[in-house]
């Protein structure tokens, strides 16, 4: 059983019980997803992957700060038969760009704070409101 399968099989024994709590003591900020919605946002992030054209084999950079977030984008790639290629989110550009020469990924999948300070990175951008899907531009 991959760990995919699991995700699947929590949620469909254990829809409402919680999957994930995340929490800021900082902010006084607690998240908490159920195993069902849980398995619904990765399906969503994988059916997004699949309809832009990433298949199996295809490497998917993923650049989060750590969070539900970030496991939702690693389970969606994970689901799609993808691999996955999670960066340090204290990487600085130069790290990044030599991330993505050696990688050269299909795809990358950039949370908020870090879509933000990207600006000057080569990419073609489309945004989901929490994720940001990236496509390194042609040279």
């Amino acid at each position: 059983m991959t760990i995919v399968e699991m995700l699947a099989r929590n949620a469909r024994r254990y829809p409402n019980a919680p999957a994930l709590i995340e929490l800021q003591p900082s902010k006084k900020i607690r998240r908490e997803i159920i195993w069902k919605e849980f398995d619904e946002r990765v399906n969503r992030l994988a059916n997004a992957l699949i309809d832009r054209s990433i298949r199996k084999g295809d490497r998917v950079i993923h650049l989060m700060m750590n969070s539900i977030n970030w496991l939702e984008a690693y389970f969606g790639i994970l689901k799609t038969g993808t691999w996955a290629v999670p960066l340090n989110f204290r990487f600085i550009s130069p790290q990044i760009k030599y991330s993505v020469d050696i990688a050269e990924p299909k795809a990358m999948i950039l949370g908020g704070r870090i879509y933000r300070k990207s600006r000057s990175y080569s990419l073609a951008v489309t945004d989901d409101k929490e994720l940001h899907f990236c496509w390194p531009k042609p040279a």
